[in-house]
C-alpha cells in the first residue's frame, strides 16, 4: 500500500519518528528544494505588476478603451502571479511524505516430529525423487531418440563398409606342400 501525505513542515520529524515506531523502516530519504530564487523572482514580478495596474487605473479614468484592455491584462497578470506565489508559500509550509507499507510474513513453527514421521517423510521424499528421475529419463530419451536413429544408421553403414573392405583385402591362402605323385 502506498500513501502520500501533506504534513506541516514543522511536524515532519515528529511524524517520521511516530510512523517509524509502528514498524521497521527499510528506506528513508529526505530531500529539499531551494525555492528562494523562485520566490524572490515571483515577488518582484508581482510588485511590478501591481505598480503597473495602479498606474493604469489612474490613466484609465480618462476613458481610453485601449488602456482599459491593457489594465485588464495587467490585472490578469497580478492574479496569476499572486496565485503562483501563494502556491509556492504553501509548498514551503507543508512537506510531502510518501510511504510504502508492506506486511510481514509470519513463520509458524510446527510441532517436533516423531521418528516414525521423519522416516515416513524420508520415504515419501525418496519416492518423489524416483518419480522425478523417471520423468527426467523419459524426457531425455524423447530428446535423444530423434538424433540416435540417424546416427545409428550411419554407424551401421560404416561398420558394414569396413567388413566388406576387409573381405576384399584378404589374400586367399594357397595350400602348399602337396605333392603330385
Amino acid at each position: 500500500m502506498q500513501l502520500t501525505l501533506s504534513i506541516p513542515s514543522n511536524s515532519l520529524r515528529a511524524t517520521l519518528r511516530a510512523y517509524g515506531e509502528l514498524g521497521t523502516v527499510l528506506h528513508e530519504a529526505i530531500t529539499t528544494k531551494d525555492i528562494t530564487e523562485q520566490h524572490f523572482d515571483l515577488s518582484a514580478r508581482l510588485a511590478n505588476a501591481r505598480v503597473l495596474e495602479s498606474r493604469l487605473i489612474g490613466v484609465v479614468e480618462t476613458g481610453n478603451e485601449k488602456l482599459e484592455r491593457e489594465l485588464s491584462r495587467a490585472r490578469d497578470r497580478v492574479e496569476l502571479l499572486d496565485g503562483k506565489l501563494r502556491s509556492l508559500e504553501s509548498q514551503v509550509a507543508f512537506s510531502t511524505l510518501r510511504m510504502q507499507l508492506t506486511t510481514r510474513e509470519f513463520f509458524i513453527a510446527s510441532a517436533p516430529q516423531s521418528l516414525g514421521d521423519e522416516i515416513s517423510l524420508a520415504f515419501t521424499r525418496s519416492l518423489n525423487g524416483m518419480v522425478r528421475l523417471g520423468r527426467a529419463l523419459l524426457v531425455l530419451s524423447a530428446a535423444v531418440v530423434p538424433a540416435a536413429i540417424p546416427l545409428g544408421l550411419l554407424l551401421w553403414l560404416w561398420v558394414r563398409w569396413l567388413n566388406r573392405r576387409s573381405k576384399r583385402r584378404r589374400i586367399p591362402v594357397v595350400a602348399s606342400g602337396a605333392s603330385s605323385n
